[in-house]
């Protein structure tokens, strides 16, 4: 609705039959939620544009249910990928370790700062750090999500490892 003074207002109405004054009429209730529509544009506002990886899935069942656009592509779902079903345990390269977290979130709610080897949507693997959150959404247990790709420094961090080694063994060989 516009209100008087031009400005938008977003509105939630109610309409029931009834009697005023002995004729048939309708009641009409109307709640302004302009702010609540405010808050749920920012909140869509800061998922959509998260620079981390996020989504959604399905507590008992694992199936995805919403995937940020950074998600979609360090996940390699593509559009034509919405329009079926997806499942969060396909990507584990180690399925073991997707029932490990899966037991770990459930017993304490939470998982954090979990490492996992992840595969993308074309076979890719790529290392990944995240947490994990378990809430209920419209009186389901879902999955909150959020993950970041860490194969470039898990592959630096490897070769800090391996030239410490190289440099002992050196100067092992030098005494």
């Amino acid at each position: 609705l516009r209100r008087s003074d031009g400005a938008v207002a977003w509105c939630s109405t109610n309409c029931r039959r009834g009697a005023y004054g002995g004729r048939s009429s309708l009641v009409i209730g109307v709640l302004d939620i302009t702010e609540r529509k405010q808050r749920e544009d920012l909140l869509g506002f800061l998922i959509k544009n998260h620079p981390l990886a996020v989504w959604m899935n399905d507590a008992v069942t694992g199936e995805v249910i919403y995937l940020s656009s950074v998600a979609e592509r360090l996940l390699g779902w593509d559009e034509n990928g919405r329009h079926t079903t997806q499942w969060l345990a396909e990507r584990f390269v180690d399925h073991e370790q997707y029932l490990e977290i899966s037991r770990e979130l459930v017993a304490n709610g939470a998982v954090e700062n979990c490492e996992a080897l992840l595969r993308r949507a074309d076979g890719q693997e790529f290392w990944a750090t995240g947490n994990l959150r378990m809430v209920e959404y419209h009186g389901r247990p879902v999955v909150l999500s959020g993950i970041a790709d860490v194969t470039r420094q898990k592959k630096r961090d490897g070769e800090v490892m391996l030239a410490r080694a190289m440099l002992a063994d050196a100067i092992e060989s030098l005494s």
